[in-house]
């Protein structure tokens, strides 16, 4: 499957009932981004970013299934 890049504004500090959640959405759009693998994620925290990776489904307790963005690589978008 090839990457998808998607771009927007990165918002952390997102909590979820029972901590169901990856802490990251992009704003103004309704995505779930983990930036988990990304070493510089919280220095990224409310600045316009460009991702690559794919959408998984992640299964959670409370919530269920959610589809979540994986990125793989995020870049300042300048």
């Amino acid at each position: 499957m090839a990457d998808i890049t998607i771009k927007g504004r990165l918002r952390g500090g997102i909590v979820g009932v029972g901590g169901e959640h990856t802490g990251y959405n992009l704003e103004n759009v309704t995505i779930e981004i983990d930036v988990s693998m990304i070493e510089n994620a919280q220095a990224l925290d409310d600045k316009e970013i460009i991702a690559e990776g794919n959408f998984e489904l992640k299964h959670y307790v409370e919530r269920g299934d959610v589809w979540v963005f994986i990125a793989k690589s995020v870049t300042e978008h300048k």
